[in-house]
């Protein structure tokens, strides 16, 4: 029994599972994504997020009916919109790669562009900002944002230049907000 038993015990140490060492570190290229909107003076979590709910936002057919609007003022359109630039096979590869997420992954401070962002591996303020790992297929990527009890998703598109870029962000939860930017819950 003790043998059975010291084994469990080795293949935990060896798997991580006590000190969660073989969480995996993002890719390059989701560094260029999270280094694209980041902003200064942040306190991030030093995982990333893996929530599914998100996904249930991530099809044409909720976009095209909700009535909110990008909040990236620069592309200037509207979610229901968001099918000129993103079509439903690209959006359901996401959600088979959101499905597909075992855990979180590490962010790795020297991988941040900006020095004033501080990776926090505990919840000691009501103002760390939690981050799902970039979703990326093809030209298209997206990310799920949290702070305190604003909840949002993130387009980005791919330049030609290889730049990632905001394309649209649209509220899934914000308690303080009341103005439709967008509901809370898909439409049936």
């Amino acid at each position: 029994m003790k043998k059975i038993i010291l084994n469990i015990l080795l293949v935990f140490m060896l798997t991580g599972a006590f000190g969660q060492t073989n969480i995996p570190p993002l890719t390059i290229e989701q560094y260029n994504i999270l280094n694209s909107f980041l902003k200064e003076n942040t306190l991030l979590y030093h995982k990333t997020n893996f929530s599914y709910h998100w996904q249930h936002y991530l099809n044409l057919n909720w976009l095209k009916n909700d009535i909110g609007f990008c909040l990236y003022e620069e592309s200037g359109v509207s979610k229901n919109e968001i099918s000129r630039f993103v079509d439903e096979t690209t959006l359901e590869n996401i959600n088979i790669k959101i499905d597909n997420i075992q855990g979180p992954y590490r962010i790795e401070e020297g991988k941040i562009n900006k020095t004033s962002i501080k990776l926090v591996s505990e919840y000691n303020s009501n103002n760390i900002l939690y981050l799902s790992s970039p979703i990326i297929e093809r030209g298209t990527a997206v990310i799920l944002y949290k702070k305190l009890w604003e909840e949002k998703i993130i387009f980005f598109l791919k330049s030609e230049d290889g730049q990632w870029n905001t394309f649209c962000e649209f509220y899934i939860k914000e308690s303080t907000r009341t103005n439709g930017i967008s509901y809370f819950l898909p439409p049936k």
